[in-house]
C-alpha cells in the first residue's frame, strides 16, 4: 500500500476546486536542467514522464532509440501475472 500528498498548484479558487492537472516549470525552457513537477496523480506517471522527456529534449545529447515505453508491457507490483 501507498499514501502520500500531493501538491497541488495554487489558483484563485478555494483549496478543494483547485485544478488536479499536473504544472511543469522548467528551470530554463531553452535549456532546461531542472524541472519542478507539481500536482497529478501517480497513474498518469507515463504521460508525465513523456512531458517531462520532451521538454529536457533540448539539454540532452542525441541517441537512438532502443525501447518504445508505450509499447513495453507493465508488471503487476505484486507479482500476480494472472
Amino acid at each position: 500500500e501507498m499514501a502520500g500528498c500531493r501538491v497541488l498548484a495554487a489558483s484563485g479558487s478555494s483549496l478543494f476546486n483547485r485544478s488536479r492537472d499536473i504544472v511543469l516549470e522548467p528551470d530554463n525552457w531553452k535549456n532546461p536542467r531542472v524541472i519542478s513537477l507539481i500536482g497529478g496523480k501517480l497513474t498518469v506517471y507515463r504521460q508525465t514522464a513523456i512531458q517531462v522527456m520532451n521538454i529536457l529534449q533540448p539539454s540532452l545529447p542525441t541517441k537512438r532509440v532502443i525501447a518504445d515505453t508505450a509499447k513495453l508491457k507493465l508488471v503487476p507490483v505484486d507479482g500476480d501475472h494472472g
